[in-house]
């Protein structure tokens, strides 16, 4: 099995490749499919306690979430930014 991940992606101003999300997952979701491995990851409104980014990771039966709180989501007018640049940064 080749688990090598392409660089699909390229950086024009710094002339450099790199691998995509695409790539990674081309490669990574046959694996955690054969494994029955599912991870899913979403923002939250947990209320008082504000926004907060939860991972799932399933593997059969079993399942286990992870909350990470998103700072300055709820002071902010700009709520939606916080919580768009945490997904962007979780991937």
């Amino acid at each position: 099995m080749d688990l090598r991940v392409k660089r699909g992606g390229k950086n024009e101003h710094h002339k450099s490749t790199f691998s995509t999300l695409k790539d990674v997952l081309t490669v990574l979701n046959p694996i955690l499919k054969d494994h029955d491995v599912l991870i899913r990851q979403f923002p939250v409104n947990k209320g008082e306690k504000g926004w907060e980014f939860d991972t799932t990771i399933e593997i059969g039966e079993d399942k286990e979430t992870v909350s990470l709180p998103i700072y300055g989501a709820q002071e902010s007018k700009m709520a939606m930014q916080y919580i768009a640049s945490t997904i962007t940064f979780f991937r």
